[in-house]
């Protein structure tokens, strides 16, 4: 067997290998592909919605425990934006995770068509929540789309913006990729929590109409 020297490693190999900075930068906006994102606690107090989240996957599925034809299908993934956070890799790479509330899009209580064939998502329960090894509650900011839910949470899409009209709004509102607003910088390691007891279709927490910026 041949041995492995330290030369036959690439380097952004060892970089990857020493991990990420175990401090990271947390933010409550963030602007990318076209679509400008607000976590959900930063958005709680405004008429706009910019938390809605869409996630398109490629996965395997077999008919049964037996089956050796698997069958190669896209499912979407339905959530809410609640964490934005900034992996370092000590300034050689930077990557932007979107941490969410995950609807339950394996279940018929989680997604369902309505008699006018629109999407309509549930976010009691929800999936991927981090409380087990196998969940994944975070995705890269450039795998995501954005869409809103209305009153009833029936799903609508967004297309991206390239051009912003910013008006008379403080410049606490006009969010660039180059400078998110972040948060006190806090441990990786630190828990946050994602569950949810109510069952609900309709959210509360914003007026019923829904306005775009």
């Amino acid at each position: 067997m041949q041995a492995w020297s330290g030369k036959d490693i690439n380097d952004e190999v060892k970089w990857l290998s020493q991990g990420p900075n175990r401090v990271v930068k947390r933010n409550s906006a963030f602007l990318i592909n076209g679509f400008r994102f607000h976590t959900k606690y930063r958005e709680r107090l405004k008429r706009t919605q910019n938390c809605g989240i869409v996630v398109n996957s490629s996965i395997t599925s077999y008919a049964s425990a037996r089956d050796s034809n698997p069958v190669e299908g896209n499912v979407e993934y339905y959530g809410l934006l609640t964490d934005i956070i900034e992996l370092d890799y000590y300034d050689k790479w930077k990557f932007v995770l979107f941490r969410c509330h995950w609807a339950d899009v394996n279940t018929a209580r989680g997604i369902k068509k309505d008699q006018f064939g629109f999407t309509m998502v549930n976010f009691s329960p929800l999936i991927h929540t981090g409380q087990q090894l196998i969940d994944e509650p975070y995705v890269f900011s450039s795998q995501v789309k954005e869409v809103f839910y209305s009153k009833d949470y029936v799903v609508l899409g967004n297309t991206p913006r390239d051009l912003f009209d910013i008006g008379n709004g403080s410049r606490d509102d006009i969010v660039e990729r180059s400078k998110t607003l972040p948060f006190l910088e806090q441990n990786l390691n630190e828990n946050i929590s994602s569950t949810s007891t109510q069952f609900q279709w309709v959210r509360q927490d914003v007026d019923e109409d829904i306005y775009e910026l």
